[in-house]
């Protein structure tokens, strides 16, 4: 009796539900298979619940590329825009890392992929959100050069002229990545758009002699004599 006893005591010292959150976190990580992840989910773990700094199994599913995981999480109610600590959605993990099969899911799944609001303001009007932070998925997978992700999004509706605190969509996009760059023109990006230090694309490219990125530039129907606006912000 006191052997049985012991035996449930420590049962319940390992099955907390932080135990239960570890465990199918790593269980998704190290792509177990898909009867492991239903007998840990039966013990308790919730597929909602968070693991660690917000994180839910989801993110790590997605983080781990584990295609498997990802469909039985959101098969099993896990919530398709669940976000961490930061905000950051699953998505966002696709477009940073270049998970472009995950993110395909995602997106057939119901995931929000455009984050930029404009609240209303005083008199009823639209009023800009000029953030300080660059969260949109389009923008974390342009900043990594991953093509085949921001062409997803483009092609599901996110928006090629998203205005952030230091300029626009195609402002920040670094010149380099030139099928990216392409990519976003060929979705309506506007190339005369300027930073907010008074650049456009193509004076940036011509700054740092990136001929190539220039010639795609003049040819999407960049100016050669645009002057910047006052204070050099563009209304």
């Amino acid at each position: 009796m006191e052997k049985e006893e012991e035996r449930e005591r420590r049962r319940a010292e390992l099955l907390t539900p932080e135990n239960l959150q570890r465990l199918l976190a790593d269980a998704l990580t190290y792509k177990s298979n898909i009867r492991d992840l239903t007998t840990i989910v039966k013990c308790g773990a919730d597929v909602n619940g968070m693991v660690k700094r917000g994180l839910r199994p989801l993110h790590y599913a997605v983080h781990a590329g584990n295609i498997e995981g990802v469909n039985f999480l959101l098969d099993n109610g896990a919530d398709v825009n669940a976000p961490d600590d930061i905000g950051y959605r699953p998505v966002h993990l696709c477009a940073r890392k270049g998970l472009t099969e995950p993110l395909r899911i995602l997106i057939e799944r119901g995931a929000q992929i455009d984050f930029f609001v404009e609240p209303e303001d005083e008199e009823g009007g639209r009023a800009r959100n000029l953030g300080y932070l660059t969260i949109e998925p389009l923008n974390m997978a342009l900043e990594n050069n991953h093509e085949e992700c921001a062409r997803l999004l483009l092609q599901s509706g996110a928006k090629p002229n998203n205005h952030y605190f230091l300029g626009y969509e195609i402002n920040l996009l670094p010149l380099e990545h030139i099928e990216c760059l392409k990519t976003l023109l060929e979705f309506g990006a506007d190339p005369n758009l300027f930073s907010r230090c008074g650049l456009t694309p193509l004076m940036k490219a011509c700054r740092t002699h990136n001929i190539r990125a220039a010639r795609i530039l003049m040819d999407s129907g960049a100016s050669l004599d645009v002057q910047p606006p006052d204070r050099f912000e563009q209304v």
